[in-house]
């Protein structure tokens, strides 16, 4: 904290510290509740999880669903990071794609690994709906390189 005065400083700095330790904690919510009027986009996975030992192409689907009570449109979809092998499919959840209440459409993510080891990336989806991006965690870890 500073304090000005009239003396020959005319600043005195006084440190404060202290602790924040709340009894009672709850964890945040993944998604939010729907707002009237807009949609809202969710994952039927909060994460998209290869699991280990990949050593062949491999693709999960998701599904992207609006629980709204409006239509969205999905405007963009992309990966974090773009060097791993890892690609998003061309049909099924696409930009420009305009999903009604309670529509839903399928996200397929294929992984041919790059490198052996463990993979941490994101699918970014962006809307305009409710919040206006989903993202979903990929993980996934592999033992061996395929080779395209």
């Amino acid at each position: 904290m500073l304090v000005e005065h009239s003396g020959p400083t005319s600043v005195a700095s006084i440190e404060l510290t202290g602790v924040f330790d709340p009894e009672n904690t709850e964890t945040a919510e993944v998604f939010p509740e729907a707002v009237p009027g807009k949609g809202l986009l969710v994952s039927s996975q909060d994460e998209v999880d290869f699991g280990g030992g990949i050593e062949t192409t491999s693709a999960i689907t998701v599904s992207l669903v609006n629980v709204g009570d409006s239509p969205l449109t999905l405007q963009e979809l992309e990966l974090a990071n773009s060097d791993n092998g890892l690609s998003i499919s061309s049909r099924g959840c696409t930009e420009g794609l305009v999903l009604e209440p309670i529509e839903a459409c399928p996200l397929t993510l294929t992984w041919s690994p790059v490198r052996e080891g463990n993979i941490i990336d994101d699918i970014q989806v962006y809307h305009d709906g409710a919040r206006g991006v989903l993202v979903i965690p990929v993980r996934g870890q592999s033992n061996a390189i395929i080779s395209q």
